[in-house]
């Protein structure tokens, strides 16, 4: 509503269910809200689990949010 824009980086960790569970702030969009918001909604997100020797797998990711108008 207030016309801000950027692009948030994100490290999210997903468990070998896809399942996030835990989110760090790798880039901000120098927009404390945007920040935050990236943040708040990657923890409601379900992932495609890492596959290693066949089996599911915990990883981590960068995942980009984009803001724009």
């Amino acid at each position: 509503r207030a016309g801000a824009q950027g692009t948030v980086v994100l490290v999210i960790d997903v468990d070998a269910g896809g399942s996030v569970t835990n989110v760090a702030l790798e880039k901000s969009s120098g927009n404390k809200e945007l920040d935050q918001a990236a943040m708040d909604a990657s923890l409601k997100w379900r992932f495609k689990p890492a596959i290693a020797n066949g089996q599911p797998a915990a990883g981590r990711i960068r995942v980009p949010v984009d803001f724009k108008m």
